[in-house]
């Protein structure tokens, strides 16, 4: 079963839809308590501002330790805001993060970006290793965001990563993050058509399994 953790985010409705789709069993988690043995996969949504849903989290008992330990324990995808909670800190917001990873989210603005701010619509992946995805490649998948990563430290995790970027104008930014245990993406699987059914199936295993 997947459990959704609600961070208040509104992307969940899609997310269920995507799910129903699927035929996958699931349901919302509002507090860290109902993950149980019989949830095995966790999504972690995110649409708007780092700090809410930050703070959202921390409401419902999902402190950084334990958080952690979840996603350690459980396949977890962690979607836009989501996977920006994922590292230190964010010039969105002042709060900091789940230390997860290293790094600073970033204004795309700061960035220097020459084209429109937010990044609204669909783009492409680079996949920056070579790996046996090919369901990733020659697909577009649906963004819409103000803030990005544009580096990132992995290594003290000494785990294998595989990074995907996409160009938005003049900026390249982090927009795929793959483990043993986690996929983290800037774009949104579930507004992306049948790219993002393909991503969802690969994450509940209905196609080959993480590296």
């Amino acid at each position: 079963m997947i459990g959704i953790i609600d961070t208040g985010s509104k992307n969940i409705g899609s997310i269920l839809n995507c799910l129903k789709h699927l035929k996958i069993e699931n349901r919302i988690i509002k507090n860290i308590n109902e993950v149980d043995k019989k949830i095995s996969h966790i999504i972690l949504p995110g649409v708007g501002n780092f700090q809410n849903v930050v703070q959202t989290l921390f409401s419902n008992n999902f402190k950084k330790k334990k958080l952690i330990e979840i996603i350690n324990k459980k396949k977890t995808l962690a979607i836009c805001v989501g996977m920006q909670i994922l590292f230190n800190k964010s010039e969105e917001s002042n709060i900091s993060g789940l230390n997860y990873f290293t790094g600073e989210v970033k204004s795309l603005k700061n960035l220097k970006c020459k084209d429109t701010i937010p990044h609204i619509g669909f783009n492409s992946i680079k996949i920056s290793k070579k790996i046996n995805l090919n369901f990733l490649k020659k697909r577009d998948f649906y963004f819409v965001h103000s803030f990005a990563l544009n580096k990132i430290d992995l290594v003290k995790t000494n785990k294998e990563f595989i990074i995907g970027k996409t160009s938005h104008g003049n900026v390249d930014f982090i927009s795929l993050i793959l483990t043993t245990n986690l996929i983290a993406t800037q774009f949104h699987p579930e507004k992306s058509g049948n790219s993002g059914i393909e991503l969802f199936k690969y994450f509940y295993g209905k196609k080959k399994s993480y590296i």
